[in-house]
């Protein structure tokens, strides 16, 4: 996660040759991936004020809270039972009849059915959250069918729930029930990027980008020949490219390359691995046809949704209970086709039993498909052929920020230029002043924007004002004294790539200097950096970037200034 779709800004006022610099630096992080969640009849969803909220069927308690045992079904969001000791979920994911939370402070916690022990914790169904004992955070969850697994922070994967396919990985069939199992060991060792289960096999992305399945080999379902269930995790077949995020749906699987290509394998009966349907299965990995790259995906029941780069969505599969939103309940269709009523940008959309929901932009979310109960909270159980928001949600975090601004007065400056740093050298008398300001962020895609400083040594006064922005980042806010700066020749652009260890920093500053940026004289604008390719290998912290895994990151800088041509450049950050 996904690592998809948050904007802040440094917002700077450069110096003139003759007026003191202000910097005014404002650092957030916003995330509105993975706040939504669907099960096969029932939908549950993070609201931007940390709280939960959930709609549809309550066979089972699915809503999540005790103070709604006397529902059969909800047509329209209620609140869902806070967790103890204030803590707040940050990610949510559903199974068929159960749900569960990754908090803030990595614990996991779990609603719903436990028919088969898929809560983790308790006997028998449980209307309010439990806590799963995993021994250390976890960084990912992921449910599905009657199975729940999770990524903890020593890389380690535990699963607990149905196993009657192998679909723990743990190397047998067993019933574990309640008891979280680790994962077994692969070669080479899977160090998992993403997570999904689906109804009866799961699967993984690794840290180096193959994808990896393990339980029902059924229909092709895990990507491989074999011809009996999977016990442990299995490298899927060739690719042709990287993976970078999967899904998987009740008979079949997907995945995005790092190319933009959608790959599906597994069941296709009513086309839902985009392939003719006279083709009832595949289990080699074949490509998908879409009107453009895509950058997500979710396998439902029987039919996927992608959602592409564009900010659009399209769908394939079944369409008997308008599951494909195409403004018809026409037959299942294989090709891929757009999505009506998704006017704006989508940042994530998730795919259930026979309906799907979509997060836009501006928050908002809008459902489409099977309403038989309730599942699309639009106050009726009428299907929807076409996206219909739900009222009264705006999934997108509310981000809090303090900025703090200094004003820096320079009496001496000695500039040395390189083709790619400038030292400085400066006294300076530095007076602070801070201000506090909330704002909502909408997300134009999984990026952040950190505060760009000059590649150069300075001697200075100054201060800092830090605050935490929820729910899923941190906020900063750093004064840095801005130098005057002697024009720079005209020179050719030479663009550093920068390697760093596993679990090492880059600073801003060094990144803002790979891509030979300079700052215009006599210009006010915004600088942004946003790392547009490979989130799971590399992450904003504070106001640097840290390798996370193995990989590689593409990241560019953009020089905004309120007058002039916006100035992109893009340099590539491997971790090692």
């Amino acid at each position: 996660m996904w690592i998809l779709f948050s904007v802040a800004c440094a917002a700077i006022t450069f110096p003139s040759s003759t007026t003191p610099a202000i910097a005014s630096i404002t650092i957030s992080l916003t995330d509105p991936t993975g706040r939504i969640a669907l099960g096969d009849s029932h939908t549950c969803a993070i609201n931007n004020d940390n709280t939960v909220w959930c709609w549809g069927d309550n066979t089972n308690y699915k809503l999540g809270s005790s103070a709604h045992l006397a529902l059969p079904s909800s047509e329209v969001p209620v609140r869902a039972a806070s967790l103890s000791g204030g803590r707040y979920a940050i990610k949510i994911s559903a199974g068929a009849a159960h749900t569960c939370v990754l908090a803030n402070d990595g614990t996991v916690w779990c609603w719903g059915d436990n028919g088969a022990g898929q809560l983790g914790a308790g006997v028998g169904v449980q209307a309010d959250p439990v806590q799963v004992t995993l021994g250390r955070s976890a960084t990912a969850i992921a449910a599905g069918g009657n199975t729940t697994c999770a990524a903890l922070s020593d890389d380690s994967i535990w699963c607990w729930g149905a196993n009657s396919s192998g679909q723990l990985g743990h190397g047998d069939t067993s019933s574990y029930g309640a008891t979280p199992m680790l994962v077994a060991t692969t070669s080479p060792v899977l160090v998992p990027q993403q997570l999904e289960v689906g109804a009866v096999h799961s699967c993984a992305v690794s840290s180096v980008g193959t994808a990896w399945c393990w339980g029902s080999y059924l229909y092709g379902r895990l990507g491989t020949s074999a011809t009996s269930n999977a016990l442990i995790p299995t490298a899927t077949a060739s690719l042709g490219a990287t993976a970078t995020q999967i899904s998987a749906g009740k008979d079949h699987s997907c995945v995005v390359l790092s190319t933009g290509a959608l790959s599906c394998f597994g069941r296709n009966l009513k086309g839902q691995i985009g392939q003719a349907l006279t083709t009832t299965s595949n289990s080699s990995p074949v490509a998908v046809t879409l009107s453009g790259n895509a950058s997500f995906v979710s396998a439902g029941s029987s039919f996927t949704c992608a959602l592409l780069v564009s900010g659009s969505v399209e769908c394939f599969g079944v369409n008997d209970a308008s599951q494909l939103g195409s403004g018809d309940t026409s037959a299942s269709r294989y090709t891929a086709a757009p999505v009506q009523g998704l006017t704006g940008t989508v940042v994530d959309v998730v795919s259930g039993g026979s309906h799907s929901c979509a997060v836009m932009s501006t928050g908002e979310l809008r459902c489409w498909g099977l309403n038989d109960v309730g599942q699309l909270g639009v106050n009726d159980s009428a299907d929807r052929d076409t996206a219909t928001a739900v009222a009264s949600l705006n999934i997108v975090p509310t981000t809090t920020t303090t900025t703090t601004t200094t004003t820096t007065t320079t009496t001496t400056t000695t500039t040395t230029t390189t083709t790619t740093t400038t030292t400085t050298t400066t006294t300076t008398t530095t007076t602070t002043s801070t201000s506090t300001s909330t704002s909502t962020t909408a997300p134009e895609q999984r990026s952040v924007v950190q505060p760009v400083v000059n590649e150069s040594t300075t001697t200075t006064s100054s201060s800092t004002t830090t605050s935490t922005a929820v729910p899923t980042g941190t906020s900063t806010s750093t004064s840095e004294p801005m130098t005057l700066l002697a024009a720079k020749p005209a020179t050719p652009v030479k663009i550093t790539t920068l390697v760093v260890k596993r679990g090492g920093k880059v600073s801003a500053a060094k990144l803002v200097s790979a891509v030979n940026m300079s700052i215009p004289k006599k210009s006010v604008g915004t600088m942004r950096i946003t790392i547009v390719k490979g989130t799971k290998y590399c992450t904003f912290v504070g106001t640097q970037v840290r390798g996370v895994r193995k990989g590689e990151c593409s990241i560019t800088v953009s020089m905004i200034p309120k007058k002039g041509k916006k100035v992109t450049r893009t340099t590539t950050l491997t971790v090692r």
